[in-house]
């Protein structure tokens, strides 16, 4: 499971089981962010709070 297919995922356990096991502080290839992939593909909001309850790092630089 990789944070660019859950964030495309619509299916709140998806999210839920992504945030206990990934790395909510992970960057891309492309050094995007879990919050910039939810952002980007329209994630819903119980997703992205979800995400954001995990104490993420906001002051992220690409």
């Amino acid at each position: 499971m990789k944070w660019a297919e859950v964030s495309k995922s619509k299916n709140f356990e998806t999210v839920r089981e992504a945030v206990n096991k990934l790395d909510v502080n992970e960057h891309d290839a492309q050094g995007r962010t879990p919050l910039m992939l939810f952002i980007t593909n329209r994630m819903s909001m119980g997703g992205i709070e979800l995400l954001l309850a995990q104490n993420i790092d906001l002051e992220v630089r690409r």
